[in-house]
């Protein structure tokens, strides 16, 4: 979380109790303290392996080429959690772009490709049943069938008085938009999370990235497991 200081207090850096402050490029920002831990996944091995091959294509590429994404980058304003508006680096932008479009099944590109505007996502309700054993997303109208990749991430049984989810979902799948209008996930979802648990919520979040590299705003769903 950004922090912003008053007079007395200026900086902060390192760990106090169980939150760790921190400085990055647009200032000093606070996390929870967790033990780290190294699961392994195949998500996370695919992603580091996709991070490593960015980041070698990022140096081998010409100082103008660096600058072309510097100027691509300018055009990306974003806002931090307290309204502050920053532009993000030249390498930032070429990791995140090249990340989006290996996720939509395409090569890292070394100069910014022409941007294309995201499709938005139609209505979505997610059906949980514990005795029918589904886990589905359902669109109303169907995916636009747009050839792009819907990325879904979801988390684990958590409390049904939860409201929002406090934590990053975890990364389960990814589909093809060929025009569906039902989506089964629970295959891939027990795989990361195990077995459901009548009773108890269950939050999807889903987005669609395309070969520009751009993705539509997340959406969050969230359905109590039904006997």
């Amino acid at each position: 979380m950004k922090v912003q200081f008053g007079l007395a207090v200026t900086d902060g850096r390192n760990k106090c109790g169980d939150v760790v402050y921190s400085r990055n490029r647009w200032g000093v920002y606070t996390k929870k303290y967790f033990k780290p831990r190294n699961p392994k996944s195949a998500f996370q091995t695919t992603f580091r392996n996709l991070w490593k091959a960015n980041f070698q294509l990022w140096q081998s590429i010409t100082e103008d080429q660096r600058k072309m994404w510097l100027l691509a980058a300018q055009s990306q304003k974003r806002s931090n959690n307290l309204g502050q508006k920053h532009f993000m680096s030249g390498f930032n932008y070429f990791m995140q772009i090249n990340t989006n479009i290996n996720f939509s099944s395409h090569a890292s590109t070394p100069i910014p490709v022409p941007y294309i505007l995201p499709i938005s996502l139609p209505a979505c309700t997610l059906i949980a049943s514990g005795t029918a054993g589904a886990l589905s997303l359902n669109f109303s109208p169907a995916l636009p069938n747009s050839g792009h990749m819907l990325y879904v991430a979801a988390s684990a049984c958590l409390s049904p008085g939860r409201m929002v989810v406090t934590r990053q979902p975890r990364y389960i799948a990814s589909w093809v938009d060929s025009g569906q209008t039902s989506i089964d996930i629970l295959s891939a979802w027990a795989t990361i999370h195990g077995l459901m648990i009548v009773g108890k919520k269950i939050f999807v979040r889903i987005f669609v990235t395309n070969s520009s590299g751009a993705h539509s705003i997340p959406v969050t769903v969230s359905a109590i497991v039904s006997p």
